[in-house]
This record gives C-alpha cells, structure tokens and sequence, in this order.
C-alpha cells in the first residue's frame, strides 16, 4: 500500500500592521495654503462686489455673455478675470494639501484603532470626494471616524464619542457653498444678458462670502485633529 504525503498548504503571510506618520508637518503647509485661501476668498468676494455694482447700473436686457467685457467694464472686469484666476490656482494647491492630510489622518487612525471596525479606508477617504451622491456624506464620515479614534486613543469604543459641531457646521458650509458655486457657475455659462449675470453674480459673491467662515472653519479642524493625533501618537514611533 502506498502512503500518500499529506499536502501542507504554505504559510498564509499576515498583513503588514499599518505604520502611522508624523502628521505635524503636512498640518504646518496645509494650514499656509488655507490662510492664503482666506485671503484669495476674501478678494473674490470683494471684486465680485465690484463687478455687480457696475452691471447693477446698466440696463438688465443689455446682451452679454460669460467671459466677455461689458462695454465700460474695464479695470473691474480685469480685476475680477485676475482674482478669479488666483482663487482657483490657490484652491487646488489647498485642495490636494486638504486630500493628502484627510489621507494621513485616516491611515493614522487606522493605526491607533484596536478594534478595526472603520469602516472608511485611507484611499477611500480621499475617494469619496469625487463619488456623485455619496460625496455628500461619505468623506464627512471618514473624517469623523478619525476625529473620533484620535480623541479616544483608539481605544475600543471611539465610536461612541460624540461628534463636534465644529465638523458639522465645517461640512455644512462645504455642502452649501459647493452647492451655490454649482448654481452659479451654470447660470454663468448660460447667460445672455446682463440681468442673468447680475444673478449669477450675486450667487458667486454669496459662495465667496460662505467661503471665509468656511476657510476658518477648516482651519480650526486641521489645527485640533492633528493636536488630537500627535497626542495619541506620542508614544509611537514615526516613519
């Protein structure tokens, strides 16, 4: 008779345990591009005030279009093209600074849970934000997962601290302010007199005025999380 060897499956590899990483640094650049942000914010919103103050004075039926000069707009319509410019150019340094510390954030969080039960993964924190639908909830809900793991230390029940409302009234303002961007930026694109500019334009200002409470808001965020982290990290040792 012959015997047969038992077959031993290999070893299965346990996954590597995740490495947390010094948050403070990526905090410190985060937080220079949103105060520039402010202040880009603040002087959009100003030359908005400006060009509707002059398109408030002509005739609402004059015809116009998106991207072209009223006749007599001159320096306004210029200062308005500038600020425009740089609030955008400044929003995607800020917002890709924002996507990389929420990343941090959650992966160092994911580090300090001893119950793995999060349910919103590093890459996916980031992810959701450009998920139709479920970017209206989805990455507020990454980010309040890691709020609530630093400030319990990962201990095992983090899921039951209550969430600020420094991260609601953050969230709110995003939503809203994403919102009326979206609004105006289609009545822009569709205008054909000045009447239908001064609406979009009264929406743009509105999103510019929403954006610096909503700058300070962030800021706020930023600074305490990442307070809140580097003190439940403080005996670990970073990359």
């Amino acid at each position: 008779m012959v015997e047969t060897a038992a077959i031993t499956p290999p070893p299965v590899k346990a996954a590597a345990p995740v490495r947390p990483r010094d948050p403070a640094g990526l905090a410190q650049w985060l937080l220079v591009a949103l105060y520039i942000d402010l202040a880009a914010d603040s002087l959009s919103a100003v030359a908005d005030a400006l060009d509707l103050g002059f398109v408030g004075r002509i005739d609402p039926d004059t015809p116009a279009s998106f991207g072209e000069a009223l006749p007599g707009e001159g320096w306004i319509g210029v200062f308005q093209g500038l600020s425009a410019l740089a609030q955008t150019l400044i929003f995607l340094v800020a917002g890709f600074l924002c996507l990389k510390w929420i990343y941090r954030m959650s992966l160092n969080a994911h580090a300090l849970a001893v119950a793995p039960d999060m349910k919103i993964s590093p890459a996916w924190g980031v992810g959701w934000f450009f998920v139709p639908f479920a970017s209206l909830w989805k990455p507020f809900q990454g980010v309040r997962e890691s709020w609530q793991v630093s400030a319990a230390s990962g201990g095992p029940d983090w899921h039951l601290l209550p969430v600020p409302g420094l991260l609601r009234w953050w969230w709110g303002l995003w939503l809203a302010s994403n919102i009326v961007g979206n609004v105006s930026l289609r009545l822009q694109m569709n205008a054909t007199t000045a009447g239908e500019l001064m609406l979009s334009g009264s929406l743009s200002l509105l999103q510019d005025i929403a954006n610096v409470p909503l700058d300070v808001l962030f800021i706020f965020v930023v600074r305490r999380l990442t307070a809140l982290q580097v003190g439940a990290l403080s005996q670990r040792v970073f990359d």
